[in-house]
């Protein structure tokens, strides 16, 4: 913010989303008080908990169906470490809790069966076992977890410890199987077919076994959603490669642009094991009257959006319990958008009674069918028609409503751009341009173009009332109009002072016009860099000082420096040309205790020489240091470059060698004794043919150069 690469306006901008959300959930005017562990303990927290472990619960098989279980079942065998004595409530990092208790699911069977069903337990994982445990059992429930943690990732996903041979013996020896999951994600499930139900609790915390136990006997209806797909096979997923995940080399391919999760499958035309939104309940619902408020929605130029389409359907149980669905609504945009073939829009939870029926409506905004314009760079609604899905989960099999709608008069992209030389050297006259794009159905009228700059020591420019506006499209009146899908260019003449501090400045655009909804403004903005005349211009660091001067030095960040003494004894002092290993190079003429180096952050410095090779001398501290710098040439073309330079404690980092080492340094600390210290050399091929314009340093504050030059 200080040198002006960041402005105040972004800071602000960013905590006002972290403010927002504080302010929603009353953080500011509720802050939490008293012992959160006496709170978390209390009754109502417990019945919390407990509620959002059984609504979370996703039913993703129930074969027979064998569940929810009849107290008239038997008997029961509790099979894994998950179930009864290491229940995996909660993940690893900062989502992990330490809850104040943990009823494990053995603990919440049991109790729920009383003392008419006859339950057993096995917590070992060794298959054999596990079978007769489950052998000598009507049911048995095989309960299976993932461990996650945010320090680490997965590899896979299948499940951890061999946890799938487990579940296998189990099937194998009693038909009447139940697999519960406890993961953080989505898991493979290569004995799906083997088993009878499959339940995923994800983490379900404190309240684990009396939220499961009730989901179980039916106490509870599971009512979760799938908030993520799960494939049937690693291959099958969007991230098959190796190169998208795991990764490579600490690399990670991100290459599937906005088909993301769900939107993947569908534009691929996958069917995965489980769809994004999918869940079962005890009951069975039907979806019907699909109604859409208007067959046309218009949006006029840059104003109030128009009201929204709404869509309403009705959702019935027909079952004979009570139970809940999730009625979700998918959009598909025209197929110019580029978009995934549906998106969700809206969902919403319905409780019914058995044979009950509701309404579930959804509005659709115009902000709801926006997307990303990457060509102008700006959000967009395309004209088209619409395609409406309605269901409980996003494969196309459980969307049975259909419908649709047209946008129609879309305002399309409006915008202006600025374009200015991303690089500048004081005392320059530049030229900047400022192109506003009327990408709308309408007339803009009334465009002015103006310039300034809100960053930095720069002036504003020199004559903005005199810049010629030039509109194409249709004829200009005296007021300037830019017709439908016309432009309207201006250019700016601009002096930068010679006495421009260096660094970055930041020019701003406004096109101001007025449309049928009014009056508005767009704004640009543009980046340039006032370069550094010289590496000496750029000192930000005092590196070295004399006996009297020790306190000024802070060449590490822990006040250490170079000596001048010991410097002037090996020919290095103020101004002076030192010749070595054929390089003739300049001392900083710098009096001892001012600032005389340069801490690297990605500095532009002007050359303006030609040579064989670019020579920096420096060294790092904390270790050698190293990072990637760019060196621009005259005539526009640019060559990147890697800069390693040793720790001035220690031995040279590969591409450099010791220029010159002093046999102690000024301590800010006597006490720690001597220590040798050194500065090294490091060279960066040039093309001989071309003059170097300017180089920017690489961003490393941890690198520290005394001299730049050309040979």
């Amino acid at each position: 913010v200080a040198s002006g690469q960041v402005s105040t306006a972004t800071i602000n901008e960013a905590l006002s989303r972290i403010f927002t959300q504080m302010f929603e959930v009353g953080l500011f005017n509720h802050p939490p008080t008293g012992n959160l562990h006496s709170v978390a303990t209390n009754a109502q927290s417990a019945a919390f908990a407990r509620l959002v472990s059984e609504e979370g619960t996703v039913l993703l098989r129930n074969q027979g169906p064998i569940l929810p279980l009849s107290m008239s079942v038997g008997s029961i065998a509790v099979i894994g470490p998950d179930g009864t004595t290491s229940p995996m409530t909660t993940g690893g990092g900062s989502a992990h809790v330490n809850a104040p208790y943990v009823i494990s699911p053995l603990a919440g069977i049991t109790t729920r069966a009383g003392s008419v069903v006859k339950v057993s337990s096995y917590s070992g994982t060794d298959p054999a076992l596990a079978a007769a445990t489950a052998r000598a059992a009507r049911i048995a429930i095989v309960f299976a977890s993932n461990y996650e943690t945010e320090g680490q990732d997965l590899p896979d996903i299948t499940l951890q410890h061999n946890q799938d041979q487990l579940i296998e013996a189990v099937a194998a020896a009693n038909q009447n199987t139940i697999v519960v999951l406890n993961t953080g994600g989505p898991v493979l499930m290569p004995w799906l077919d083997q088993v009878k139900a499959v339940l995923e609790a994800w983490y379900p915390g404190q309240e684990d076994g009396n939220a499961l136990a009730a989901i179980l006997f039916g106490d509870v209806d599971p009512s979760g959603h799938l908030p993520e797909t799960f494939p049937a096979s690693m291959s099958q997923m969007p991230t098959s490669s190796p190169a998208q995940f795991p990764g490579e080399n600490g690399q990670v391919r991100y290459s599937e642009g906005i088909d993301v999760g769900y939107r993947w499958y569908d534009a691929n035309n996958v069917t995965p094991l489980f769809p994004f939104g999918f869940g079962l309940a005890y009951t069975t619902f039907r979806f019907s009257g699909l109604n859409v408020s208007s067959n046309t929605m218009a949006l006029a130029a840059p104003g109030p959006d128009p009201d929204p389409i709404t869509v309403t359907a009705t959702v019935t149980n027909t079952g004979s319990r009570a139970g809940a669905d999730v009625a979700q609504l998918y959009v598909g945009d025209p197929a110019t958008t580029g978009e995934p073939p549906r998106q969700l829009k809206g969902f919403e939870r319905v409780v019914l009674a058995p044979g009950a029926s509701t309404t579930v409506r959804f509005p659709v905004t115009a902000q709801d069918l926006a997307f990303w314009d990457t060509a102008d760079n700006s959000w967009a609604v395309a004209d088209g028609r619409y395609q409406l899905y309605l269901g409980d989960s996003s494969a196309m099999g459980n969307l049975p409503l259909r419908g649709q709608f047209s946008v129609i008069s879309t305002t399309g992209p409006q915008g202006v751009v600025v374009s200015a030389p991303a690089n500048v050297t004081a005392g320059e006259a530049i030229t900047v341009a400022v192109h506003f794009t009327n990408g709308s159905d309408v007339t803009d009228r009334g465009m002015r173009l103006s310039l300034g700059v809100t960053t930095g020591g720069m002036p504003a420019p020199e004559s903005t009332a005199a810049a010629k506006l030039h509109v194409r499209a249709a004829a200009p009146t005296s007021f300037a109009s830019v017709g439908p899908h016309g432009e309207a260019s201006a250019t700016f003449r601009i002096t930068v002072p010679s006495s421009a501090p260096a660094g970055s400045y930041q020019f701003n655009a406004t096109a101001a016009y007025t449309t049928p909804a009014g009056r508005t403004t767009r704004a640009a903005f543009a980046q340039t860099t006032v370069l550094y005349q010289n590496l000496q211009a750029a000192f930000n660091n005092v590196g070295i000082t004399s006996s009297t001067t020790i306190a000024q030095g802070n060449y590490d960040g822990s006040g250490n420096s170079f000596s001048a003494d010991e410097l002037a004894a090996l020919g290095l002092t103020p101004g002076r040309r030192v010749t070595r290993d054929g390089w003739t190079v300049t001392w900083p003429n710098v009096p001892p205790g001012r600032p005389d180096n340069v801490e690297a952050m990605g500095q532009s410095v002007r050359v303006d020489a030609s040579g064989q090779a670019l020579l920096f001398v420096g060294s790092g501290v904390f270790g050698a240091q190293s990072g990637s710098g760019s060196i621009v040439y005259r005539d526009g073309s640019t060559q990147s470059f890697e800069l390693s330079l040793g720790d001035w404690f220690g031995p040279p980092a590969g591409g450099n060698e010791i220029w010159a080492t002093t046999p102690n340094l000024n301590r800010r600390d006597p006490s720690k004794g001597t220590h040798a210290v050194s500065l090294y050399a490091a060279t960066v091929p040039l093309v001989a043919s071309k003059t170097v314009a300017f180089v920017t340093l690489p961003t490393n504050s941890g690198m520290h150069l005394f001299y730049m030059g050309v040979r």
